[in-house]
């Protein structure tokens, strides 16, 4: 063997994972110890795993700082990589932290901590200054000896490390140290490394995450608690540190990434100087140079009241001239006799206008004056008292006063008490006669448009106007392009060697016939039943994302019945139920999606769905541009089917759980769980996730930007 060549000797095993194994070795030659990593030989999808590693192996070596672990070299043997760094003999900034536990005089002191950091962001700037950036940093990354030095490893890993995390590690989640932008699948960069750096560092010096999570939710729910919360205050966890310290961390910490630090030098300087910042909430996600509307407005108010002569007429609202606001008095005066638009006004102008509009009401001078002074008089009483003979003639007076009720003239007060029952009476007659023809009314659309509601056929029978379409802001209905699966008997799971735990054992499940969605439902097809479009990217032929399970349920529902087909889910309680024997659209079950997927076919073997090349077929990490795409723009699979391999991932209707021979219904799936099933994969996943037997889940409530679903129906005899 030749001095040079690839020699070492394996000392023992640091780490086993289900995807990798990490050795510490001894070179043959100089006998330097030596830290190897490689890929576990039982992995299945070892293509995907082995571009993976050949690209942290080429970062690794581009790499030279005293402050990032030192690649020595890379080689492949026995169709295997190997991946050979400098042995640094250290413990995971992890494992320390979990060591300290919350005992604060066992922490370091803040002097010790700054010093780390420093290296930490030494070592970060020199990667940005070459184009690369971390994105996977957290304590598990960063490597402590004894003496506190450190050294940082993982550079050149993939953004999405964190999804093939084991669901509940010993420590934190990785999710938690990442960025929104990068949880929410968005363009990381120079401030998703300060945001990660801004966790690990607020954790280093309290022993505690920046923000108060509930330790009973699981990972996913912790890291959307977190957008919600403020970081707290060190002093409220016993971990007092300098404010100048806070308000620097505060920033790096910030949900909008524009509002955090432009770079790692800027945030080492600020560290250096020990400079004090603003306070602003992480919360704020608009800079605060955007609200400029106001200012303007505020110039133009005063104008009005250093010239009063030309505006008073445009507007009557200034208070501080009384004289001009009881010019335009008049007007409201005469709309002051009807009441129901002389009130809102009153209301809408300021408080002077409201006394003379009430002064109006109960003296109406321009009219009534003269006629009013007779009345308050006596001299008129006692002229009828002494004229007793014509009571009898009844009829004159009766003709007066209907006259009187309309044109209100100068009658005495005692006149209308004499017939005010019959009156009463006529007036009742007629107010139940049109309370009782709007009862009519209302009853009429009612049972027209809700209760007999005609259930339109799609573009031929929507015979809605222009001006209900644009108020309701919903697409016209048209069909869902469906193909038909025959009922065939499947097996369900890993058919081939290398799958995942979860994909075992094979399960025989018989799969009645069924439509599917050709494509997966489109922000187009969302639209049709519900006004407002939840995707983070707008695009009509885009397919709808970011929608949870429980919004897909209803969207189904309210889709089959303009469709005219009988919903498929309802609610008892908190539970909700599906009528499989119903022919409504609803989400289809795992053996109904992997079926389709497949081509409808037992014997199609593809890997994905429709080819083993999934650039043929799929728009996943490797070739999407992070950002979700048209369906329909790659090959169907056998069915003539698109995208269900890649694209956006899609919801169906089991509870996940592992594969079970004591399931009773494996076409239904489990009757309860905490998280419902993904398929397919996605555009911002690897290739390994878009293996047609792979299988993910979600939190039913949970909204992502590279999922979505498409529907089916059940084939009704």
């Amino acid at each position: 063997m030749e001095k040079g060549t690839n020699a070492f000797v394996i000392l023992e095993t640091i780490q086993r994972g289900k995807r990798y194994l990490i050795y510490l070795a001894k070179n043959y030659f100089t006998g330097d110890k030596v830290v190897i990593k490689t890929i576990e030989p039982k992995y299945y999808d070892r293509d995907e795993q082995l571009e993976i590693l050949m690209n942290e192996a080429d970062t690794g070596l581009k790499l030279n700082h005293p402050s990032i672990i030192k690649a020595l070299s890379s080689f492949e043997e026995d169709r295997n990589l190997y991946y050979v760094m400098d042995y640094f003999e250290s413990i995971s900034l992890e494992q320390k932290l979990a060591s300290l536990g919350s005992v604060l005089a066992s922490r370091p002191p803040v002097d010790s901590s700054l010093l780390m950091m420093q290296k930490m962001l030494s070592g970060l700037e020199y990667a940005h200054s070459l184009g690369i950036y971390h994105l996977n940093l957290n304590p598990s990354n960063i490597l402590l000896s004894a003496d506190n030095d450190i050294r940082i490893i993982g550079f050149g890993k993939s953004p999405l490390t964190w999804l093939r995390v084991d669901l509940e590690p010993q420590g934190k989640h990785p999710v938690i140290y990442i960025s929104p932008e990068q949880y929410r699948g968005e363009k990381a960069g120079v401030a998703s490394d300060i945001y990660s750096f801004g966790v690990v560092a607020y954790e280093l010096l309290t022993g505690k995450l920046p923000w108060s999570l509930s330790p009973k939710d699981n990972h996913l729910k912790q890291k959307e608690s977190s957008f919600q919360r403020p970081v707290l205050d060190p002093e409220m966890l016993g971990s007092p540190i300098p404010h100048w310290l806070l308000t620097i961390l505060n920033k790096c910490l910030m949900l909008e990434p524009s509002l955090r630090f432009a770079s790692i030098s800027e945030l080492r300087q600020a560290i250096s100087e020990e400079h004090e910042l603003k306070y602003l909430s992480v919360l704020t996600k608009i800079p605060a140079s955007q609200p400029v509307v106001p200012e303007p407005i505020a110039e133009e108010i005063p104008e009005p009241i250093v010239e009063p002569e030309p505006i008073a007429e445009e507007i009557p609202e200034p208070i501080v001239e009384p004289e001009q606001v009881y010019i335009p008095e008049p007007e409201p005066v005469i709309e002051a006799l009807h009441e129901p638009v002389a009130d809102p006004e009153a209301e809408s102008i300021a408080e002077p206008t409201t006394e003379p509009i009430q002064d109006a009401v109960e003296i109406p001078e321009p009219i009534y004056i003269p006629k009013l002074e007779p009345v308050d008089t006596t001299e008129p009483v006692p002229e009828p008292a002494p004229a007793p003979k014509p009571e009898p003639a009844t009829p004159l007076p009766r003709e007066e006063k209907i006259y009187e009720a309309w044109s209100r003239p100068p009658s005495g007060p005692r006149a209308p008490e004499a017939e005010n029952p019959e009156e009463l009476r006529k007036t009742g007659r007629l107010f139940r006669l049109l309370i009782t023809a709007s009862l009519l009314v209302v009853l009429y659309f009612v049972g027209k448009n809700v209760i007999f509601k005609p259930k339109p056929r799609f573009e031929s029978l929507r015979k809605e106007s222009e001006e209900a379409k644009a108020l309701d802001n919903l697409n016209i209905n048209k069909p869902i392009d469906m193909v038909m699966v025959q009922a065939d008997t499947i097996t369900l799971g890993a058919i081939a060697p290398g799958g995942e735990a979860d994909e075992y054992p094979a399960l025989r499940v018989f799969v009645p016939s069924f439509y599917i969605s050709r494509f997966e439902v489109s922000q187009d097809e969302w639209m049709m039943v519900f006004p407002q479009n939840p995707s983070t990217e707008k695009g009509n032929k885009l397919p709808v994302h970011n929608v949870n399970f429980y919004d897909i349920v209803d969207w189904c529902n309210e889709k089959s019945l303009m469709d005219g087909y009988r919903p498929c889910y309802e609610y008892f309680d908190n539970d909700l139920s599906c009528d499989f024997s119903a022919d409504g659209y609803r989400l289809p079950t795992e053996a109904e999606w992997e079926y389709a997927a497949r081509g409808g076919s037992a014997k199609d073997q593809y890997l994905y769905s429709g080819s083993d090349d999934a650039d043929e077929i799929a728009w996943h990490s490797g070739n999407s541009s992070a950002r979700v795409r048209a369906s329909g723009a790659k090959l169907e699979n056998g069915l003539g089917i698109f995208d269900m391999s890649g694209n956006v991932a899609e919801w169906v209707w089991n509870w996940y759980a592992p594969y079970s021979y004591q399931i009773k219904n494996t076409f239904e799936g489990p009757t309860n769980g905490t998280d419902r099933g993904v398929r397919g994969g996605s555009w911002f996943e690897p290739q390994s996730q878009l293996r047609i037997s792979n299988r993910s889940f979600q939190k039913p409530f949970v909204q992502k930007p590279y999922i979505g679903f498409r529907v089916v129906r059940t084939v009704v005899d």
